[in-house]
């Protein structure tokens, strides 16, 4: 995301369509990225092998961490 949208975010917190902006552009992005990666030629399952095994290092003991930390999240 970028900065011009967190410093707004921050300025004013209220706004609820500046934070479905922001959810919007990180959404974006994060699709931008894995779709460079695959697109490199690095295949599908491999690089989702590589995402779970980087989470599963970073992961805090506590998985209530994890989760509040917003470091992961589950879209179903």
């Amino acid at each position: 995301m970028g900065l011009a949208c967190q410093v707004l975010r921050a300025a004013v917190p209220i706004q609820p369509l500046l934070w479905v902006l922001a959810r919007q552009m990180e959404r974006s992005s994060e699709q931008a990225c894995d779709s460079e990666v695959v697109e490199a030629g690095l295949h599908s399952p491999t690089y989702a092998d590589c995402l779970l095994r980087l989470s599963e290092k970073w992961a805090p003991s506590e998985p209530q961490l994890l989760l509040a930390a917003g470091v992961v999240s589950f879209r179903i």
